[in-house]
């Protein structure tokens, strides 16, 4: 029979060993491993099922014959949402949108990991942002880019959007003398940003990088719009273009 003081020893060393076995089991967590979520924005354009190429025309969805040479827009206001609608996060920063390459591939920070059903930005700029760094040099990027204000007189604020090109009538994806080319400089005091969201549903995870894809219609943009002219202002065409932004605007 064991005596008292060796069975106590005996019960040591298994406290021991089990000790030992669950350091073993269960290491501590490394300080490097991320907590956040990496995400971007990707944006793409469509005419249809093709690729959008500013160099060519496309038929739009009155059926004219339409270039578009040059698609530029602002957004901010980027959120997201989980199933029930409560805050799933945001991003605090401005981002300049250009078709010019037929796609935009932009980087937005970090998130918490966890889901989001929804995406929410804001077409346009704030007050703040349009107006707030009448000194071009030294405004942040994106609101830098020269090509988005009037340089002659940069109190007037930021273009919320910026779309040329012209109607081809005969169809040779030249601008010929019998044709009009189109301009809209979307600036004013009357603008103000459009909100838009749309279903993503997907689940962040901490360390993995997600991009968010979102895809504008570019014959969806132009079809409710006269594309007779230049409208350089806040006013009714101007308007409605910044309402086609959002109506052409898809995730996928």
């Amino acid at each position: 029979m064991k005596s008292t003081s060796q069975m106590a020893i005996v019960a040591l060393l298994a406290t021991a060993l089990t000790a030992c076995k669950k350091d073993v089991e269960t290491p501590p967590s490394s300080p490097n491993t991320p907590a956040t979520t990496p995400i971007s924005v990707h944006f793409t354009f469509q005419v249809g099922g093709s690729v959008f190429d500013p160099a060519q025309a496309f038929t739009d969805t009155q059926g004219r014959e339409v270039r578009v040479t040059k698609l530029k827009f602002y957004a901010h206001g980027i959120h997201f949402t989980d199933d029930l609608g409560a805050d799933a996060g945001h991003v605090d920063r401005v981002i300049l949108v250009d078709a010019a390459q037929g796609q935009a591939h932009i980087e937005l920070g970090s998130l918490a990991p966890g889901h989001v059903h929804e995406l929410h930005l804001a077409l346009g700029l704030d007050s703040l942002s349009s107006y707030g760094h009448p000194d071009q040099a030294t405004a942040p990027a994106p609101l830098n880019d020269a090509d988005m204000t009037w340089a002659w007189n940069v109190a007037m604020g930021r273009m919320f959007v910026k779309l040329e090109g012209f109607v081809d009538l005969n169809g040779n994806n030249q601008l010929d003398a019998e044709e009009t080319e189109f301009q809209y400089h979307g600036i004013g005091a009357n603008m103000a940003p459009v909100h838009w969201h749309g279903h993503v549903h997907t689940d962040l995870n901490a360390g993995s990088a997600h991009m968010f894809h979102l895809q504008m219609d570019m014959a969806e943009l132009v079809g409710g719009l006269a594309l007779d002219g230049m409208y350089h202002d806040d006013g009714e065409q101007v308007q409605a273009l910044m309402q086609a932004l959002g109506s052409a605007l898809h995730t996928h």
